[in-house]
């Protein structure tokens, strides 16, 4: 009698077990069911010991899971850090260095790696850094930078050689390319005080030359007017030639811009007044530049 309820209650308990585990399992991760099945066999091998092990065990197994997926995640996403990159980026941070510092370092690496690898850009424009380099206490350094710089100018001079000898003399071409070459030339920094004047003498009466064969060509007069101005013309003269230049090309607003600046510098309103009209009249404004732009708005639009 007793074997038989002991039978009865131990087929409930497993009904029980194998219902509530089945109910379970369609609530759980699918890398969960595994264990839940094992779990389950255990505890209907081993009735109420097998279960509360598994009521135990089943938890504490769910959280170290989670812990290792976790743990496995940012194992994953663990970027290691690479010196040799490390070491690359620093050898390239060189190009975000200020020009100032780059050409004064102490370290000849670092100037000589900016200098090679930014000829074009200081051939352009600062030639003056390389003017600084070869103050530099370094003998090494200072010869560096000096080769450097002689190297850049003879590049500017075989350029004004190839233009000279491969294109008709006083064409229209011709003067273009060789007044622009002359232009980068002396615009450059590259040219002490003495090599700069000459050049921009050259220059200018290679222009003279061109708006006389030329005069309807305003590109010439602009470059002129440039030239001009480098090498300092006196008031009167350069206040001559951009007058001349609006009456050539009355609907350029460069040559009025410039004739303005200068009056104002000069600090002749009355005549910078009587030009701003004529801008004001012809509704070129909007067509100057964005710095001129901003002087009218201060001088004549309060």
């Amino acid at each position: 009698m007793f074997l038989n309820f002991y039978f009865l209650v131990y087929a409930i308990y497993i009904i029980v077990v194998y219902a509530a585990s089945r109910l379970l399992k369609k609530r759980v991760d699918e890398e969960y069911k595994g264990l839940l099945e094992w779990l389950t066999i255990t505890s209907i091998i081993f009735p109420v010991v097998g279960l509360l092990f598994s009521l135990i065990i089943y938890p504490l197994s769910r959280k170290t899971s989670d812990k290792n997926l976790i743990d496995y995640d940012e194992y994953l996403e663990f970027d290691v850090t690479s010196y040799e990159v490390l070491r690359e980026e620093a050898r390239d941070s060189i190009e975000v260095l200020p020009i100032s510092m780059s050409i004064e370092s102490e370290n000849d690496q670092v100037t000589k790696a900016f200098i090679t690898k930014h000829l074009e850009y200081l051939e352009k424009s600062q030639g003056m850094y390389l003017k600084r380099a070869i103050k530099n206490s370094q003998s090494e350094l200072s010869h560096y930078a000096s080769t450097t710089l002689t190297l850049l100018k003879d590049r500017h001079q075989k350029k004004i050689r190839f233009i000279q000898q491969s294109l008709p003399k006083q064409s229209l071409d011709y003067y273009r390319q060789l007044s622009k070459a002359y232009l980068a030339y002396w615009n450059s920094d590259l040219l002490d005080i003495q090599d700069e004047k000459q050049v921009l003498t050259f220059h200018r009466e290679l222009l003279l030359e061109m708006v006389q064969l030329f005069p309807e060509e305003e590109q010439g007069h602009r470059d002129l007017g440039e030239v001009y101005k480098r090498l300092k013309v006196d008031f009167t003269e350069l206040q001559t030639f951009y007058k001349q230049c609006i009456n050539l090309f009355p609907h350029s607003v460069e040559f009025y811009e410039s004739l303005i600046v200068l009056l104002v510098n000069h600090e002749q309103w009355p005549e910078a007044k009587r030009y701003m009209k004529k801008v004001q009249d012809q509704q070129m404004i909007s067509q100057s530049s964005e710095s001129f732009q901003k002087v009218v708005d201060f001088l004549w639009s309060q």
